[in-house]
């Protein structure tokens, strides 16, 4: 779990988002998707159950990305802290 950077607090959440994915993709893959194309079509479903929801994402964690139904790493230093050229 360390390596996986999974607090011990959230490994039931994590195996229940595991078991749900494997779930969706065996549906899919049951309605006629390949076992290739499954992942895809679970993200579709994904984005598209999020935008009829609204989610948002608190900018303290990040930004929601629709398109991709992933949460993109937050700017916690506002713009303060710049890369060396």
């Amino acid at each position: 779990m360390v390596s996986a950077s999974l607090a011990p607090s959230n490994l039931d959440k994590y195996l229940k988002i595991i078991l749900i994915s494997e779930k969706l993709n065996e549906v899919v893959v049951s309605e006629g998707a390949t076992a290739e194309t499954a992942g895809d079509v679970v993200t579709k479903l994904v984005t598209d159950t999020a935008k009829k929801l609204g989610v948002t994402v608190n900018s303290r964690y990040g930004k929601w990305n629709e398109s991709t139904a992933t949460i993109e790493e937050a700017d916690n230093t506002s713009g303060a802290v710049t890369p060396v050229p």
